[in-house]
């Protein structure tokens, strides 16, 4: 048997392991937001993905949700009293979780079309909300003559930090390092170019750009048909039927807006139970103003909103960063207090330093297990947060598409519990306290559906 360790310093009054760093590496370009690494603060996360010409910082929040809830064209809801007789007194039976059986029990009940309708009716899930949405992406873009670079991507799990380190055949070079602040929801980048200069540049000689520029962006929410079609159109397996019986409209389109002289991105949704103006957030691109240029979105603001920062010629440095605030923090016009990449950085490796040292990992004679020990503590620790903060399902905030068959998957049975498993005896008993956040979260919803 393999010999393994635990060390709960909260339980056992011990030290932290004085174990070897866990750093994820990862070479070469990671194409999906699902395979790139992962930080946060249990509210806000990303996920850091790549194109051919840019690094993309995929943001995600617990609480960015289209909470609507449409009864239209539902069964009545079944009373408990219309429940027990029907499995008393005519025998209801479900073989399966499709109740592939009623079909031949109907014609033994009195009421074969109300059993039908229980079983099978439309549901508020054939609608495209309730459900988590995205929240937008940053993008860090490398000049478009450069050719495709080779990229070295590092995870530092005890710091919560990522670093990139991109070089180009011409000799230039490009590192990147990012965190999520622990204490405000945001993200923090920093850059650094070498070897850019008039001999290593191409084209664009009498603009001379930069080596990098910067865009904050959220594309309108689109379609759910033209969506679905188009994924049926790369997947022919995917359900197109999903959504056929959906009544909702999408989102409002995203609109720029500036709050003390900073321009942001707003995106608002529909009114809903708990918000009855509409759930909003913003997100702002914060980056030193005497070493570059904001530009608003000049073009289709139907289709997506852009704030672009550009840092003007011989700037070969800086930090940028993306705060995110939603109308369930407070208020959307009070931008997080400004603080150096150093500042930051510091913060999230302090944070991570508290969050291990209540428990650690050592299986000498299997690394693979160890390393995966703390990688997945290290997702949960990105996304879940006892407090404020709305842990997600069986999802990741910074990963989730426009629309999915089964829309945020709360289910009440195991699906809202299941994230939450193993956090006792791990000592993350502030961790735990999140699943009574996001009951809470769920409940008017839940009565919505109940009562409609």
């Amino acid at each position: 048997m393999k010999c393994m360790m635990f060390a709960v310093s909260a339980i056992l009054g011990l030290s932290p392991l004085m174990a070897a760093p866990h750093i994820r590496t990862i070479k070469g370009a990671v194409l999906t937001p699902d395979e790139g690494f992962l930080i946060g603060n249990g509210d806000l996360s990303c996920s850091i993905y790549q194109e051919a010409d840019a690094i993309v910082f995929r943001l995600g929040k617990g609480d960015v949700w289209d909470r609507r809830v449409d009864a239209t064209g539902c069964p009545r809801p079944v009373t408990v009293r219309e429940f027990i007789d029907g499995v008393l007194k005519e025998g209801w039976t479900a073989k399966d979780w499709t109740a592939s059986n009623i079909a031949q029990d109907a014609s033994r009940v009195k009421d074969p079309v109300r059993l039908k309708e229980i079983f099978h009716g439309k549901q508020p899930c054939h609608n495209i909300a309730p459900r988590p949405k995205p929240t937008g992406e940053f993008r860090l873009f490398t000049h478009p003559d450069l050719p495709a670079p080779e990229i070295d991507q590092r995870l530092i799990i005890e710091e919560g930090r990522v670093e990139l380190a991109l070089r180009w055949p011409n000799g230039v070079k490009l590192r990147v390092e990012a965190v999520v602040d622990p204490d405000q929801n945001v993200l923090a980048v920093k850059w650094k170019a070498d070897n850019w200069t008039d001999e290593t540049r191409y084209g664009y000689g009498w603009l001379k750009p930069g080596p990098v520029w910067f865009g904050l962006m959220r594309w309108a929410d689109p379609d759910w048909r033209d969506w679905t079609e188009k994924m049926a159109g790369r997947n022919p397996h995917w359900p197109i039927e999903t959504f056929d019986l959906n009544t909702l409209p999408p989102l409002p389109p995203p609109a720029s807006v500036s709050v003390d002289g900073w321009l942001g991105i707003e995106q608002r949704f529909q009114p809903d139970e708990d918000f009855p103006d509409g759930f909003a957030y913003r997100m702002f691109v914060l980056a030193d103003k005497a070493k570059g240029t904001f530009r608003p979105n000049r073009y289709d603001r139907e289709k997506e909103e852009w704030v672009h920062y550009l840092p003007k010629t011989g700037v070969l440095e800086g930090e940028v960063s993306i705060p995110v605030m939603t109308a369930r923090d407070g208020n959307l016009d009070r931008i997080p207090a400004p603080r150096s990449y150093a500042e930051r950085r510091a913060a999230a490796k302090k944070a991570a330093e508290a969050f291990w040292g209540k428990s650690a990992l050592s299986v000498p004679g299997d690394p693979f297990l160890e390393d995966a020990w703390y990688a997945i503590w290290h997702t949960r620790r990105s996304v879940i947060r006892g407090g404020k903060a709305v842990p997600p399902g069986l999802f990741l905030p910074s990963t989730v598409d426009d629309f999915a068959r089964w829309n945020g998957d709360y289910h009440g049975n195991y699906n809202m519990q299941s994230i939450f498993w193993g956090e006792m005896t791990a000592d993350r008993l502030e961790e735990a306290e999140a699943f009574f956040e996001i009951v809470d979260y769920a409940r008017p919803l839940g009565e919505k559906i109940a009562r409609e």
